[in-house]
């Protein structure tokens, strides 16, 4: 848990067990925040035996944060940070996908969402201000291995330094999603802090339809290389293969507040092989 207080102008990072109702209520007592932005969430793994294990952790969290809010900071506005997986395989025919689409989760993350979604409506109700936010699928720099651009990044730079052979491990490269950088959500998040807009839900989105594959063809322009690439069946590069197309719409947050994304796709992929190729020479040292 990260914590700002404009009272002493300074930045704290704690480590709180969300899931610890006491532990999160002291935390927001000390802090007396003016705004809460819940982040937290375990994502994998993502098979059906983990369903409880997620929904445990995620909604429980999401509530404790919210009734630490409603009893400690009751004027403080939280944004509760959910995700697109909630969504689930919407036909390509209803995409871009608009919020008023049926929630339809077709893995244990998307369905932990869509539960703390119904927590977070519950405490608008009683009066909370709280505003539900729909990213789509994040990337940037600083983000790990784990997830499909670092993943290419990662391989990509190696192979550029003479680290790794050149091939290209991934999974299946056809998935179409809506990428949008970090940096333009965390913008998003901030409008939807400062803004009048109710409880949403809002996307936060890119509106553009890429797929896997064009994202890797272009990393690998930009790096000026050209391994080949080798496609193992069930190596998932992106969460939620089952969804083959899906793509935001962002007309909602941009027609409440005029927000709409900033960072072009091309700086964003120099910034995420900027990013490996420091954290590849600094492992080299």
């Amino acid at each position: 848990m990260s914590l700002f207080s404009p009272r002493r102008a300074t930045a704290e990072q704690l480590a709180v067990d969300l899931t610890d109702p006491e532990a999160v209520a002291r935390a927001l007592a000390d802090a007396r925040p003016d705004a809460v932005v819940h982040l937290a969430a375990r994502a994998r793994p993502a098979g059906l035996e983990w369903i409880q294990t997620l929904l445990d952790n995620n909604v429980r969290a999401a509530h404790n944060v919210l009734e630490a809010v409603r009893c400690v900071a009751p004027r403080a506005k939280a944004i509760i940070v959910s995700s697109s997986a909630v969504y689930g395989a919407v036909p390509r025919e209803r995409n871009p996908v608009v919020e008023e689409e049926p929630l339809r989760p077709l893995l244990p993350y998307g369905a932990s969402k869509a539960a703390v979604e119904a927590v977070a409506s519950v405490y608008a109700a009683h009066g909370l201000d709280v505003v539900t936010v729909r990213p789509f699928n994040l990337l940037g720099p600083g983000q790990g291995a784990e997830f499909v651009a670092g993943r290419f990044a990662q391989q990509i730079v190696q192979i550029a330094a003479g680290r790794a052979e050149p091939v290209i491990e991934t999974g299946a490269l056809e998935p179409v999603r809506d990428f949008i950088d970090v940096r333009d959500a965390v913008r998003g998040y901030v409008a939807l802090l400062e803004g009048r807009t109710g409880p949403g839900p809002f996307n936060v989105c890119s509106g553009v339809a890429r797929s896997v594959g064009d994202m890797l063809r272009e990393i690998m322009a930009l790096a000026g290389v050209n391994p080949a690439i080798r496609q193992r069946p069930g190596a998932g590069t992106l969460p939620g293969l089952d969804v083959p197309y899906q793509c935001g719409s962002r007309a909602a947050i941009g027609k409440v507040l005029g927000w709409e994304p900033e960072i072009g796709w091309r700086e964003t992929l120099r910034d995420i092989l900027a990013d490996w190729r420091t954290r590849v020479q600094a492992e080299a040292q």
